[in-house]
């Protein structure tokens, strides 16, 4: 658990501005000294073989830990996640992770450091539910349309956890959360889910109803640079550009599955496989994130038209207008300080090439 915790204290130190981690010659060996992907690709492993176990040997599988809420849930829900397609879409992760990590004693507030200020001392953060979130988000590069939800639905539930806004992952059990009214006097972690489904919806998803194996190594676990370095205002600053020239293009911006989703132009290189979905993961430009392509005022509910007493709104009705005017203006001013490099001789040279070429045909 202590370990954990120094991982993940150790990672988050290199992505502040100005810390080591600013430094490229360091920054490999600096990732690499907290051992956080190893962490990560210990659990998928431990999780891959009791899928193993009980898809291709057809037996059953006993997994326990000291207390049964941190390593157990970790490893069962990867492993129904490998197993059980109907997991694998939107609906079913929520019932993983209600009935795996909430209705079976997941101690939220005490191991995100709820409860740090009651006692100090005994301090038991540990971040055993980024590590399963971060597992999730692995595989789905390696199946990119195996997963109906997008990378945006875990970096939602990752951000949940800590930011207090939904009822969802507040105490230690579901006795507490009951005895405190939770579902009266708090909105849950799926309410803007269900109400704009199409936000988190994995637009490359395709049904498959077989077990996926991840490939489990060294070479393939990667650092989940979308949620490590959201807050970072370099990075940042990239997303924000990259959604202005994309703003308006076809296909939703916002389905961030995998970076070999957004490759472009590029063919797919499938590999040969037990399952079709698997696609290597390549080298190709970062996914960008629209920011400015958010619905609002969103009708959609679930079939039932119940979210559990849960409302989700948006009220203010000007924020497309509001988007559209700053992108307009931005797109003036990028255009006006010549950002492409396009210099005004290029740009003369370029006109009237044009114009030859129009009169020509």
């Amino acid at each position: 658990m202590y370990r954990m915790q120094s991982s993940l204290m150790g990672l988050m130190k290199l992505f502040l501005p100005g810390g080591t981690g600013d430094t490229d010659r360091a920054w490999l060996s600096s990732v690499e000294s907290t051992r956080w992907l190893d962490h990560v690709r210990l659990v998928l492993d431990g999780a891959l073989k009791i899928a193993r176990v009980l898809e291709l040997e057809g037996a059953s599988a006993l997994v326990h830990c000291s207390d049964g809420w941190d390593r157990t849930p970790q490893l069962c829900a990867l492993a129904q996640l490998m197993i059980d397609p109907y997991y694998r879409t939107i609906r079913g992760i929520m019932c993983l992770i209600e009935k795996d990590w909430c209705a079976f004693g997941h101690k939220f507030s005490e191991r995100t450091g709820g409860d740090r200020n009651r006692d100090p001392q005994r301090n038991k953060s540990s971040p055993i539910m980024l590590q399963f979130i971060d597992a999730v988000w692995q595989m789905q590069r390696q199946y990119p349309r195996s997963f109906e939800f997008n990378e945006r639905f875990l970096m939602h539930l990752a951000n949940a956890m800590t930011s207090g806004l939904y009822g969802t992952f507040l105490y230690d059990s579901r006795l507490q959360r009951d005895v405190n009214e939770v579902k009266r006097h708090t909105v849950s972690v799926w309410t803007p889910v269900l109400m704009n489904p199409s936000l988190y919806a994995n637009s490359k998803y395709e049904m498959y109803d077989g077990p996926i194996w991840p490939w489990v190594s060294c070479k393939t676990i990667q650092l989940w640079e979308n949620y490590f370095f959201q807050w970072h205002p370099k990075f940042y600053r990239c997303r924000w550009a990259c959604s202005l020239v994309h703003h308006g293009a076809s296909g939703s911006a916002c389905d961030t599955t995998s970076s070999v989703d957004t490759r472009g132009d590029r063919e797919a290189v499938v590999v040969e496989h037990d399952t079709p979905h698997r696609e290597t993961p390549v080298v190709s430009d970062p996914p960008a994130l629209d920011l400015l392509s958010t619905p609002t005022n969103s009708a959609v509910a679930d079939e039932d038209g119940d979210h559990g007493g849960s409302s989700f709104e948006e009220s203010d009705a000007d924020c497309p207008k509001r988007a559209r005017t700053a992108s307009e203006a931005y797109t003036q001013k990028a255009s006006k300080r010549n950002l492409f490099g396009l210099g005004r001789s290029s740009r003369q040279r370029a006109q009237s090439e044009e114009n030859g070429s129009q009169a020509v045909c």
